[in-house]
């Protein structure tokens, strides 16, 4: 249908789309681990400073898959439902450096009380992109429609698991003595973080629908 063995470059670039996304995604899980530890410091910068950079070679690959597919002889659906996918996944990493950029520019110092689920969220979240990542090649491939169903409820799950936590961070900080402010800027970054594994479900959900039309 979409003629990839004659098209390889277009599979290549996508490839390193989906390993700038992983890439920029293990960057910000560091940048947060380090910013727990040590708060905002010249490390913490680099680490943003590094995330930016990532984010932006898969804003490039990005457009260079654009450029790729509108030159190659795919079908006019065919290239739309790949753009769409590219897009749905290009915003994990938007996601990422707008994050560490908010918590930069605005000095934000994450409690102690959070910093157990916040990690753990993030945990979660870079196995939900991993399964994001992996249907996405899957449904490009020749893996088997069971495979793909699988990979899409695992990210189901873990959207569903950092709902949770999201949940019982911001009922904690709402519950703790800090300043209305304060808060209000905490749940934000919360509700933000757990952006990360909504994006992956929305695209798992375009996924299942780009597979069935793929089987037809």
């Amino acid at each position: 249908m979409f003629l990839f063995n004659r098209n390889q470059v277009v599979l290549a670039k996508l490839d390193d789309f989906f390993t700038s996304n992983i890439q920029c995604l293990d960057l910000f899980s560091e940048a947060i681990d380090h910013l727990l530890k040590n708060g905002i410091d010249d490390v913490f910068c680099e680490k943003v400073a590094s995330t930016h950079k990532k984010e932006s070679k898969a804003d490039d690959v990005r457009r260079e898959i654009e450029e790729v597919l509108y030159r190659k002889a795919l079908l006019p659906e065919s290239r739309r439902d790949i753009l769409q996918m590219v897009e749905l996944t290009d915003h994990i990493a938007n996601r990422c450096e707008s994050i560490l950029n908010q918590l930069e520019t605005q000095r934000v110092m994450l409690p102690e009380f959070l910093h157990g689920d916040i990690k753990e969220e993030i945990r979660i979240s870079v196995k939900c992109v991993d399964a994001l990542v992996a249907a996405a090649k899957g449904v490009l491939g020749s893996m088997a429609p069971k495979k793909v169903q699988e990979l899409v409820a695992a990210i189901d799950a873990y959207e569903s698991e950092c709902d949770t936590l999201e949940r019982k961070m911001i009922r904690a900080i709402f519950k703790s003595e800090l300043e209305l402010a304060e808060k209000l800027l905490l749940k934000e970054i919360v509700l933000q973080v757990g952006g990360i594994t909504d994006h992956c479900e929305n695209a798992a959900d375009f996924l299942m629908i780009f597979h069935i039309k793929r089987q037809v």
